[in-house]
């Protein structure tokens, strides 16, 4: 096992990025043996970056924007090829733009990001002009933990190696950015 006792979260992607089996363990003499072995990205959070994400989230209030940030990790390989992203620190950013449909912040180049999917569901119309008025706390557009395809694209274009979606009190969901531009 990657992590036995220390009380850190493992976010493990590969399944849904190859649909290749993915198994917790690999000896090197297995992996030498599968063909088409996936080398696989591993997003690291330890307690005291969860705890702060747990902190900012609110599941009271119906009336919601999205919220986001950097995040500074360190990266590592693994001898059979994996790649490590320990996630160190989280910091908040004042958006360019901000909505509870979405949210326009900077980074700095090749940093990766995070943002938030608010637990609440509110109309829009043919504009995407939110109607702060109808939200509601859950419904259909609440807790999604999927990125975008524009979220996707834009970890690319900044080069950035993977993002977090925060998208309820102890859900971080990594992304990877998009393999090419649509």
């Amino acid at each position: 096992m990657l992590v036995r006792s220390s009380p850190v979260l493992v976010f493990l992607l590969a399944a849904a990025l190859s649909g290749a089996p993915v198994h917790a363990q690999r000896s090197p003499a297995t992996t030498r043996a599968v063909a088409g072995y996936v080398r696989v990205p591993y997003v690291l959070l330890p307690d005291s970056v969860r705890n702060w994400f747990a902190s900012r989230w609110d599941d009271t209030s119906r009336v919601q924007k999205e919220s986001g940030g950097c995040l500074t990790y360190r990266r590592e390989v693994t001898r059979l090829g994996d790649t490590l992203y320990w996630v160190t620190s989280a910091t908040l950013v004042t958006p360019e733009y901000d909505s509870q449909r979405g949210i326009e912040f900077t980074c700095p180049h090749h940093a990766a990001r995070w943002h938030s999917h608010t637990p609440t569901t509110c109309r829009s119309d043919t504009w995407g002009n939110v109607n702060y008025a109808s939200c509601v706390l859950g419904g259909v557009d609440a807790y999604s933990c999927q990125p975008s395809g524009d979220d996707r694209v834009r970890l690319r274009a900044v080069g950035a190696p993977f993002g977090l979606i925060h998208c309820d009190r102890r859900a971080l969901v990594p992304y990877f950015p998009a393999r090419r531009s649509p």
